[in-house]
């Protein structure tokens, strides 16, 4: 789980405030690799202010990464690149490369739920040092969970009136993003081939959304679903942990319910311990009789 912040093009993040785009394609010159970041991480926007500090003007949340021409990605995203036309975006791409040769491939983030902010927040606010001398981005939670912060604050500062009153944005569930968010970053682990393999029977229809990093453990507007792989005790005890440990850490998931899902036969011990946390058990087998 990672969260970026990352120096924007102002006009182009202003083009997309004002067309109300709620999906956007964030190209990049650069077509390296990130070390860490992942499908529903954060990408913020930061673009100059009237202060010395540059500014975070908003966010998306990454779907997917790819490296696309420039007609490639013009056939495919048109003004979601940011730009009225195809000549617009080449002269964009032409003005931010320093190199001789036109670049072949750009590389293409495809952000949704995109939101852009009714004022800027500065990163040194949360006690983040952001170096003058930043060319491209920056990983945010390195040393503390500073996106949650910045939602928090986004939050109470609000979204851009203009996108919310003249187009069909639907506005952004900071409650349910910061709780998620937190939760991710406190498990801070990566699925089993197991729980992966688990979470893909017992969201057949994928209705459920995985938290950041962890493809197993799955959400919804009401509830937090936990994997339960094997019926050992002490992977019993590990499940059974790694939920008491959320609900300490993170207070705002004790308004959802807790479900532990698996495949194992669910046998009265079972049922008995998780009832001590209020969890409920759920088989993933009898889930599949009952359709």
């Amino acid at each position: 789980m990672a969260s970026i912040a990352y120096i924007s093009d102002g006009k182009m993040i202003e083009f997309h405030r004002l067309y109300g785009h709620d999906e956007i394609n964030f190209w990049r010159l650069s077509t390296r690799q990130f070390s860490d970041f992942k499908e529903n991480d954060f990408l913020f926007f930061l673009v100059k202010s009237p202060h010395k500090e540059k500014g975070i003007a908003g966010f998306g949340k990454l779907k997917k990464i790819e490296n696309l021409s420039l007609n490639q990605m013009w056939n495919r995203y048109g003004v979601l690149n940011g730009y009225e036309s195809k000549e617009d975006l080449r002269l964009a791409i032409d003005s931010a490369n320093k190199q001789d040769v036109f670049p072949g491939k750009l590389n293409c983030l495809y952000l949704q739920q995109v939101v852009y902010f009714e004022s800027h927040l500065f990163l040194s606010e949360f006690g983040f040092e952001l170096h003058q001398n930043l060319e491209s981005f920056t990983y945010i939670d390195s040393k503390f969970d500073v996106t949650s912060q910045l939602l928090v604050a986004a939050s109470s500062i609000g979204l851009d009136l203009w996108t919310m009153s003249t187009t069909s944005h639907t506005g952004f569930n900071f409650d349910l993003e910061i709780m998620i968010h937190q939760l991710s970053y406190h498990v801070n682990v990566g699925a089993t081939h197991l729980e992966k393999r688990l979470a893909k029977k017992f969201n057949r229809d994928d209705k459920l959304l995985f938290i950041p990093q962890h493809e197993a453990i799955l959400y919804d507007q009401k509830s937090i679903y936990f994997p339960l792989v094997s019926s050992k005790r002490k992977d019993l005890l590990r499940v059974f942990g790694l939920i008491v440990y959320c609900q300490k850490k993170v207070i705002a998931i004790n308004s959802q319910q807790h479900i532990v899902y698996t495949d194992k036969k669910i046998t009265d011990e079972m049922v008995e311990m998780f009832d001590l946390i209020e969890v409920r058990l759920v088989s993933v087998d009898e889930l599949e009789v009952s359709e």
